[in-house]
């Protein structure tokens, strides 16, 4: 085993000294945008789509009740929840959530390889070897770009979520939909749409980025080279797993404050009707208002509520989300 380690980095060593004063090598991009067969894409991405969700959503429930209760919430509490919710009450609103964002998630998909092309030609970047603000601004675009679908989903799904299960408000998504229409209008669905405008793109766009880089790291370290004069080198399956990996646990120490402040803007009037007593209405103009307010009054820690949990399934499945996304770009690609 100490031989074959030794070798290895000794091939690392020679193939990095091999490249010295130049790029360090080309990463293979597996398809571009105009070898995409578009309507594969689509069904291949929604399939996966619906796979993750049904793991991913009961993290989802727990992460916006954590990060709207206004007490300190410890592992103990935590448990509980999840023990009072049950596995039905941990997939409250699922039909909503996951039919509603399918939409927002093509027009992602689709707008950041869209975009990540074209900065990517913009920037005369060769193959996988780009500069780091273009995976960033493709991340932020393609976000900006799926907002519009997702604010109204999150506003109707993030008040199912925390509801009281003995005493809901809400009989299904429906009457959801319904009553906030009745109550605000259209407005009543952008609830937020400010603060979304700024965590998720930004959110998008640092897991990108990061996620671009690990996989140039990871694949350096853990090369495959079609022959001993090819400098262009295959990204592999495990260096996109621990680029996934690192990517969603950069993005959520980065933005969970502003995840946390999100969340708060997109739920307090309804937390404002629903307030039980031992605890005092919140209402925040803007994103700021909500940051400062928060770590004021119930400190600067109550920013990182939530962190748990998505730090687990956002390492967890971003490590696999890696994986897909490159397994569904070869799936659809033209032959």
């Amino acid at each position: 085993k100490l031989e074959k380690i030794d070798e290895k980095i000794e091939n690392f060593l020679a193939f990095s000294m091999s490249n010295e004063g130049e790029d360090d090598f080309i990463l293979d991009v597996r398809a571009t945008w105009d070898k995409l067969d578009k309507k594969r894409l689509f069904l291949t991405a929604s399939t996966v789509y619906f796979l993750e969700c049904l793991f991913y959503h009961p993290f989802d429930v727990l992460r916006t009740r954590i990060q709207t209760s206004q007490k300190e919430v410890r592992t103990k509490e935590m448990l509980r929840m999840i023990k009072s919710a049950g596995l039905k009450g941990m997939y409250t609103g699922f039909t909503p959530n996951t039919i509603g964002n399918l939409p927002g998630n093509m027009v992602y998909l689709f707008s950041y390889n869209f975009f990540r092309e074209k900065l990517s030609n913009a920037s005369n970047s060769t193959g996988g070897k780009q500069p780091l603000w273009v995976s960033f601004c493709a991340g932020g675009l393609a976000d900006l770009s799926s907002n519009l679908f997702y604010v109204p989903v999150d506003v109707v799904v993030q008040r199912l979520f925390i509801q009281n299960a003995k005493e809901k408000q809400y009989k299904n998504s429906l009457d959801a939909i319904a009553q906030i229409y009745r109550s605000d209008g259209i407005k009543g669905f952008y609830r937020g749409f400010g603060s979304a405008v700024v965590t998720n793109p930004l959110s998008s766009g640092i897991w990108w980025s990061s996620y671009e880089y690990g996989k140039e790291i990871f694949s350096k370290i853990h090369f495959s080279r079609r022959n001993l004069n090819d400098k262009v080198v295959e990204a592999s399956t495990a260096a996109q797993f621990a680029a996934g990996a690192m990517a969603g646990f950069t993005m959520v120490l980065a933005t969970n404050p502003l995840e946390v402040a999100k969340t708060r803007l997109q739920t307090q009037h309804f937390m404002a009707i629903n307030a039980k007593s031992s605890e005092t209405p919140y209402f925040y103009r803007n994103t700021l208002e909500a940051l400062v307010t928060i770590a004021r009054k119930e400190g600067i820690r109550a920013l990182q509520k939530g962190v748990v949990p998505r730090l687990f399934y956002s390492s967890f499945f971003s490590s696999f989300s890696g994986v897909i996304y490159e397994n569904v770009l070869a799936f659809s690609s033209k032959k």
